[in-house]
């Protein structure tokens, strides 16, 4: 089965945007919530997002293994978290991964967009 070139996930938490937003954003702890991507680590220093912090993502999906470096484009608390990952041999973008935040009734609607470049 081809692999889709885009996506898009909504799912509506039961806390403040701002909250969600920190969570998305801590990507240590990535790997507790991605059922490819296992664990991610900041890179040059970074220790939070902020536009152009890097960071690298070790994942997997049975039995292969790829890591990829990525790059925040978009660090809006409360609002949106949005990073590109990158070919670490070519420097060619692959994948943006857009995270946004709105209020709702019950606390956040959190999305989650994905896109092949």
């Amino acid at each position: 089965m081809p692999t889709p070139r885009r996506g898009r996930a909504q799912i509506h938490i039961a806390a403040p945007p701002l909250r969600v937003y920190e969570l998305v954003t801590d990507v240590t702890r990535m790997g507790e919530w991605s059922p490819e991507c296992y664990w991610c680590e900041w890179l040059d220093a970074a220790t939070t997002a902020s536009v152009g912090a890097r960071f690298r993502g070790y994942n997997r999906r049975g039995r292969y293994r790829w890591e990829r470096t990525a790059i925040v484009q978009t660090a809006d608390p409360g609002r949106e978290f949005a990073f590109t990952t990158v070919d670490d041999r070519t420097g060619r973008r692959e994948t943006l991964w857009q995270y946004t935040m709105e209020s709702s009734a019950s606390g956040t609607l959190l999305s989650e967009r994905f896109e092949f470049l």
